[in-house]
């Protein structure tokens, strides 16, 4: 049996290819809207859950696991380190799915990289004018300092956890637009207008993730775009 870690479009897409050969598969998601995503197929499990090192080796060994593939959001360090120490650990083939980026080819002139969110905090805690966070719920924490919360604005999926996250971290219902993405460019443009965002905070999520289109009409606005560099070393496991 392969197992798949799939968080992404990408890993959906490479789930069914594999299943329209006949092979079985076990997909693991961190949770239950990724799991939801999938469709209730012949030789397809699925398993939620975020999981630690050992709950993955027990998993891997309990279903007889002969090849991993690894295509979890490039962004999802903790969970890619562990998947490959198992896999090593096991002998198991493994491999990585990974989003290209796409935000490599534009210069420092144009986008501002970070290599932590509390360093893109840290930047923006002495700056003036509205923020837009687009990373995410995970890392949200770093920006509800005073002085930058009141002018902070989160995009986020609009699930009841993530809503209550926010609100827990002192963030104001009109300051969380939940809504599932990707957006179009257009869109993207109205909200920065709308919201008078001065500050894009961002991730090169891909093309999927609809980076550019986000990217894009930031920088013909005259935004400042604050991204957070991925983790490419741990990623490959080097």
């Amino acid at each position: 049996m392969i197992a798949v870690f799939a968080g992404t479009k990408e890993g959906r897409d490479y789930v069914y290819s594999r299943l329209s050969k006949g092979e079985s598969i076990l997909v693991s998601v961190a949770t239950d809207y990724g799991a939801a995503l999938y469709e209730k197929l012949d030789g397809l499990t699925v398993i939620c859950g975020r999981m630690n090192s050992e709950e993955i080796k027990r998993v891997l060994i309990g279903n007889k696991i002969k090849e991993v593939v690894d295509a979890t959001h490039p962004y999802a360090e903790e969970i890619t380190k562990n998947i490959k120490f198992c896999c090593d650990e096991l002998s198991i083939k493994y491999k990585l799915l990974e989003r290209k980026a796409v935000l490599e080819s534009f210069g420092q002139d144009e986008l501002l990289r970070f290599d932590s969110y509390r360093n893109i905090a840290q930047y923006l805690s002495d700056k003036t004018g509205n923020i837009m966070l687009t990373i995410g719920s995970n890392n949200i924490d770093y920006f509800n300092q005073s002085g930058m919360i009141e002018r902070t604005f989160i995009r986020v999926l609009p699930t009841s956890d993530v809503i209550k996250k926010c609100e827990s971290l002192g963030f104001k219902a009109n300051q969380i637009i939940g809504m599932q993405g990707p957006f179009s460019q257009q869109m993207n443009e109205s909200m920065f207008l709308d919201f008078g965002i001065k500050y894009l905070v961002t991730k090169d999520s891909g093309v999927t993730g609809g980076t550019l289109e986000k990217v894009r009409p930031a920088l013909k606005l005259g935004l400042e775009v604050l991204v957070f560099s991925r983790p490419e070393k741990i990623r490959k496991g080097i």
